[in-house]
C-alpha cells in the first residue's frame, strides 16, 4: 500500500480513524468472544476431569490448612450455574471495558476539536453559532435551554452545542 504525501482534508481523516476505532472495536470483541469461548472449553474439560474421577480419589487429596473455603457446591448443576454466570460477568465486564476505551477516545478527539476551535476562530465550544453563508460569518445565537439534571446513577453525555448552518 502506497502512502501519499498529500495532506488528506478532515473528512478523510474522520473517516480513516472511524474505520481504524471499527476495526480497533470488532477485534476487541472477536478477542473477548475467544476468551469465552476458551473459559468454556476449560469449564467443560474441568466437569469431565471432576466427573471421571473417583471420590476416593478427592478424599485423599490434601487441602491447605490456611485455604478459606468461600462457598461449597452442592452438585454439579449448581457448578455450571454458576460458571455461566461467571462468563457472562465476565464478557460484560469486558464489553464494558471496550466502550469505556472508545469513550475515552471520542472525548480527546472532542478535546482536540475544542481546543482547534478556540484557537483557529477564537469561538468559546459552550456557546452556539449560526453560520450565514450568504455572509460569510457565523452569529452567536442563544443558548440553547439547560436539560434537566440527570437521574441519579444514570451515566452523563457531554452534549453538542447544536450550531447549525443557515440558507
Amino acid at each position: 500500500m502506497e502512502s501519499s504525501t498529500e495532506p488528506q482534508d478532515p473528512a478523510q481523516q474522520d473517516e480513516e480513524e472511524m474505520r481504524r476505532t471499527f476495526f480497533w472495536f470488532i477485534g476487541a470483541v472477536l478477542v473477548s468472544a475467544g476468551l469465552v469461548w476458551a473459559l468454556q472449553a476449560q469449564e467443560q474439560q474441568s466437569a469431565k476431569a471432576a466427573a471421571s474421577g473417583s471420590s476416593a480419589q478427592q478424599a485423599a487429596a490434601p487441602s491447605d490448612a490456611g485455604e478459606h473455603v468461600a462457598f461449597r457446591f452442592t452438585d454439579e448443576a449448581q457448578m455450571a450455574e454458576y460458571t455461566k454466570v461467571l462468563q457472562e460477568r465476565q464478557g460484560i465486564l469486558i464489553r464494558m471495558q471496550v466502550l469505556q476505551q472508545y469513550f475515552s477516545e471520542e472525548q480527546s478527539r472532542l478535546s482536540a476539536l475544542n481546543k482547534d476551535i478556540i484557537a483557529k476562530y477564537q469561538l468559546d465550544e459552550t456557546k452556539a453559532y449560526i453560520l450565514d453563508a450568504e455572509r460569510k460569518v457565523l452569529v452567536e445565537r442563544e443558548a440553547p435551554p439547560e436539560p434537566p439534571p440527570a437521574q441519579p446513577g444514570s451515566a452523563s453525555t457531554p452534549t453538542a452545542a447544536g450550531n447549525t448552518v443557515a440558507r
